[in-house]
């Protein structure tokens, strides 16, 4: 089932552990397939936010990409509040939201989708060849690490 925003996809991985995620795209795409997806996520976004992107990775991975406590705890609620804040440091809450109310009420925009996609992609595409990094964010890649 495809999801239409991104407070549908929280729904459905209420409680889930964020890593998890990341990790799941790792043991299901090769590099190359996370890399495309990842390419394919950031032409779906309005062109005047593209060029936004780089930035916004670089917010993201500031804030919560070397958080060993992050990375430990956080669910899929709570990294979406750490890169829904990332992406208001770069880009315009019009541009993110349709209108900014309370979470866990309808406010997800449809870019947020998409804009969390990215971050989560960029995390498990640069997981997926470093060894290091999946051991720091408690991912595992095979039945190894």
């Amino acid at each position: 089932m495809a999801m239409n925003s991104l407070t549908e996809f929280l729904e459905s991985v209420e409680g889930r552990l964020y890593r998890k995620l990341v990790e799941h795209h790792i043991r299901k795409q090769s590099t190359d397939q996370i890399a495309s997806s990842l390419r394919d996520e950031v032409e779906l976004l309005p062109s005047h936010l593209r060029g936004k992107i780089e930035t916004f990775i670089d917010v993201v991975n500031a804030g919560v990409g070397h958080d060993r406590s992050f990375w430990a705890k956080a669910t899929c609620q709570d990294a979406a509040v750490a890169i829904s804040e990332a992406a208001m440091r770069v880009m315009s809450p019009s541009d993110i939201y349709r209108a900014v109310e309370p979470i866990g009420q309808e406010w997800w925009g449809d870019n947020s989708l998409g804009i969390f996609q990215i971050a989560t992609l960029n995390f498990a595409h640069s997981a997926s060849f470093q060894r290091r990094q999946r051991k720091f964010m408690g991912i595992r890649k095979g039945l190894f690490r």
